[in-house]
């Protein structure tokens, strides 16, 4: 299945809190449309919560190059998030390093 970026939007939000990386959480929201050509969208809104404020919010936007049917469409998208679970890591990660924030303490 061919996957690819369409978007990625990010902001930080909350940049005079002191952010404490072992007392962050996320709370990430998924969700899908079709677009003109009826190709499948996955959306991903991701919040970095520390002590109940959002610290930092990313949107990304991904379309699905395969063609999804009804019969088909809950497999798709299963499969499709499933192998964007590694590449969303990869993304938060990396905007997190470039804020500052250490996931990993």
């Amino acid at each position: 299945m061919i996957i690819r970026l369409k978007s990625i939007h990010a902001n930080v939000v909350n940049e005079s809190e002191v952010i404490d990386g072992s007392k962050i959480s996320a709370l990430i929201k998924v969700g899908y449309s079709y677009n003109k050509d009826k190709k499948l969208e996955i959306d991903y809104h991701i919040s970095l919560i520390q002590h109940n404020k959002n610290v930092f919010v990313v949107k990304i936007n991904y379309l699905v190059e395969e063609t999804v049917n009804q019969n088909n469409e809950k497999d798709m998208l299963d499969k499709a998030v499933s192998q964007l679970e590694k590449r969303i890591e990869l993304i938060l990660g990396m905007l997190c390093d470039e804020i500052g924030i250490n996931l990993l303490s």
